[in-house]
């Protein structure tokens, strides 16, 4: 699943109260900042650097903040 469209899902959740769908969510959106990664670990090139590294460190990092505010409502 993409990402924007998991957080669309959570946030829907979260304000319906559906916490369990919350976090399965944005779990779900914080894997494809680590996919995006992998994607470039395997090219065939070893000369290509991901330029999306510092971004999706940063959204993973405000994906955690999320988890952890549904965790406090849940």
């Amino acid at each position: 699943m993409d990402a924007i469209p998991a957080l669309k899902a959570a946030m829907h959740a979260f304000m319906s109260k559906g916490f369990d769908t919350a976090d399965i969510e944005v779990s779900s959106a914080m894997d494809a900042s680590g996919t995006c990664e992998d994607g470039f670990k395997e090219m065939k090139v070893k000369r290509i650097v991901s330029p999306l590294t510092k971004d999706n460190n940063i959204f993973f990092q405000l994906s955690a903040i999320s988890l952890a505010f549904i965790n406090i409502c849940h």
